[in-house]
């Protein structure tokens, strides 16, 4: 929930964990259930990781929140898979 109105960056890094090369999974951070970014990896071996940032105008009591509608699961861990909201103004 965001505590004042202002600019915020939003990131999203992720971390796909136990998945076969050639899955896809796609992310979406939404404001009040409606996507305002979004980001789709796919694995390619390795660690398959992705990220999205954007700028927004967010209002007091705007609700952020990432969607993971594809079901894969993703590594925990704030080295991994975060969402930062950070105000910018």
């Amino acid at each position: 929930i965001v505590p004042a109105t202002g600019t915020y960056q939003l990131s999203l890094n992720v971390r796909l964990e136990g998945v076969s090369a050639g899955t896809t999974a796609p992310f979406d951070i939404k404001q009040n259930n409606s996507v305002i970014a979004s980001t789709e990896l796919e694995a390619t071996g390795g660690l398959p990781t992705g990220s999205v940032t954007d700028v927004q105008e967010l209002t007091s009591g705007d609700s952020v929140t990432v969607d993971n509608f594809s079901g894969v699961t993703v590594a925990a861990g704030g080295n991994n898979t975060f969402l930062s909201v950070i105000r910018l103004e």
